[in-house]
């Protein structure tokens, strides 16, 4: 009997799904290339708007900052009737010249804080004198070594000394950034016959100070107070009114670049020109001059995310005037032009509700 030639065929291989090549799905080079084309742009998209939420968290922190400081203030005028003063010079030894209008005007301001505070007049000086009637220094409250160190303060150090007390003197004298953390803000003695006195009751201080936001710029051993922004190297600057008596950012002499500048002062040369105001009637190319913002109180300046204060003057508050807002400029104005402005879009005051944000021409200019 013939077998079927089937039966000697040879046995077939069964083919599995290992046999066979991979044909899993994956992404070609140029879909790569898209996809992180697409990524880059939306990145870029979102980079603007997360700094200007950073930006804005940023300057709302100052705008806090600077409440916290007039609060501050008002805390002292509370305690001695005054806001504090925007210059001030202080001798350790404990005579002042009634024949310089800074270091008269220093007594002033000590005879009304201090009422009982010892001073009498000798000659032409006015000395501190102790109860039996003999000449008193005030004695080397700043620890170096000297009982002959004068201090002379313009606003932003007036600002430190008088809400943080004589602790905010530099002991060494000379810094700058960053500041030694052993520096205390401790205020003034309670005994007003005394006020600079170390120990015993304390008034003050009447603001918390943070030793790393201290700063010494002109490098003369009175520090003064940078705003929160990170890496700030400009303290915040501060002119009083004089309880609206008048604003004198170049000091009693008037002349721009001298010892009693109220403003600060780096090289010679001062790093505002004017206070801010909502009038400016100077003619071109002079300093500006007209009516102040807060005229019974005092100015707080912030120079911004730049660490520049720019000129100062002409400021109207956004979307309160007809004529425009913001910072008046004028081409080639000596310093009103635009290029020297610009610097103080980001600046903050204590009237600004924010940043100064722009520029503008006024009618006339």
């Amino acid at each position: 009997m013939q077998r079927s030639l089937r039966q000697y065929d040879p046995p077939q291989r069964s083919v599995t799904a290992a046999n066979t090549p991979s044909s899993r799905p994956g992404f070609t080079l140029i879909e790569l290339m898209v996809v992180i084309i697409v990524i880059a742009i939306l990145a870029a998209m979102m980079l603007p708007a997360i700094n200007s939420v950073r930006s804005r968290a940023l300057d709302a922190k100052v705008v806090t900052d600077i409440k916290n400081i007039e609060a501050a203030i008002a805390a002292f005028k509370a305690k001695y009737g005054v806001e504090p003063p925007s210059s001030f010079r202080l001798h350790e030894d404990g005579v002042w010249s009634m024949s310089d209008n800074l270091d008269k005007n220093s007594v002033a301001i000590m005879r009304q804080l201090w009422p009982t505070f010892p001073l009498r007049s000798s000659g032409s000086s006015m000395v501190v004198v102790d109860p039996m009637g003999s000449p008193s220094p005030i004695g080397d409250f700043n620890g170096n070594g000297s009982a002959t160190d004068v201090f002379t303060l313009n606003g932003a150090e007036c600002l430190i000394f008088f809400l943080g007390g004589p602790g905010l003197l530099n002991i060494s004298g000379g810094s700058s950034i960053p500041v030694p953390q052993s520096v205390t803000a401790n205020g003034f003695s309670a005994n007003p016959s005394n006020p600079f006195a170390g120990g015993g009751s304390r008034v003050g201080p009447f603001l918390e100070l943070d030793a790393s936001r201290l700063s010494d710029v002109n490098g003369n051993g009175a520090y003064e107070l940078l705003d929160p922004y990170l890496n700030q190297t400009r303290p915040y600057q501060y002119l009083s009114s004089y309880n609206g008596r008048a604003y004198q950012p170049f000091g009693y002499d008037g002349n721009p670049g001298t010892a009693d500048d109220e403003v600060i002062v780096l090289n010679g040369v001062p790093t505002m020109f004017s206070i801010y105001l909502k009038t400016d009637t100077a003619t071109a190319s002079a300093i500006p001059q007209g009516s102040a913002w807060n005229t019974k109180t005092f100015q707080l300046i912030s120079p911004g995310r730049d660490a520049e204060y720019g000129v100062g003057g002409l400021f109207t508050v956004p979307g309160t005037n007809t004529n425009g807002d913001g910072i008046g400029v004028r081409a080639s104005d000596t310093y009103r032009n635009s290029a020297k402005r610009q610097f103080e879009i980001d600046n903050i005051t204590n009237f600004s509700r924010g940043p100064l944000q722009k520029t503008f021409t006024p009618a006339g200019w």
